[in-house]
């Protein structure tokens, strides 16, 4: 016969000694329970959430936004975020891509991703520019030629790119 014995002590002066319960039974003359403060801390804040949850959750999400700003800084421009996201390494890879096939850099990057970057720097194309040359490229056969893309000037920006990782420092 084993007899399970929940207890609540408010003011938690029970916990961390031995309690001594007498009950009156026949089988079971006394029964003592002793745990440590700690383990008697834990079950205190365990029931104490279940009881409070809702509270609790929403003070420990209020402690998390206060560190958040809910504001984003004044003139943040998504195209500001594209530009510094290309590595030196990507642009070098685009431009030999633009060199070796236009139309696979216009469905792959320009029109998938929204990076035109290249047609952008090369061409001096806006970038909405450089979204219609590709749409237009894309949809085009290989016999309208709306993909050539003169080579000189890729390669002039092929040239200078790489000086410039160089010069940097970079291993390309």
């Amino acid at each position: 016969f084993i007899l399970l014995l929940c207890l609540r002590v408010e003011d938690g002066q029970a916990f961390g000694r031995t309690v001594s319960i007498n009950i009156h039974s026949p089988t079971i003359s006394s029964t003592a329970l002793g745990i440590s403060k700690q383990l008697a801390q834990k079950i205190d804040e365990y029931y104490y959430y279940q009881e409070h949850k809702k509270e609790v959750d929403e003070k420990a999400q209020q402690r998390i936004l206060q560190y958040l700003d809910p504001h984003l800084p004044m003139g943040l421009d998504a195209v500001d975020l594209t530009v510094a996201a290309l590595t030196p390494t990507q642009r070098v890879r685009d431009t030999k891509l633009v060199m070796k096939n236009p139309k696979s850099y216009c469905q792959d990057r320009c029109l998938a991703t929204g990076f035109c970057d290249i047609f952008e720097d090369v061409f001096e194309f806006s970038q909405e520019e450089a979204r219609q040359f590709c749409s237009e490229c894309i949809i085009s056969d290989e016999e309208d030629h709306l993909c050539d893309v003169p080579e000189g000037s890729v390669h002039e920006y092929y040239n200078k790119l790489l000086e410039e990782n160089r010069k940097k420092g970079f291993r390309l």
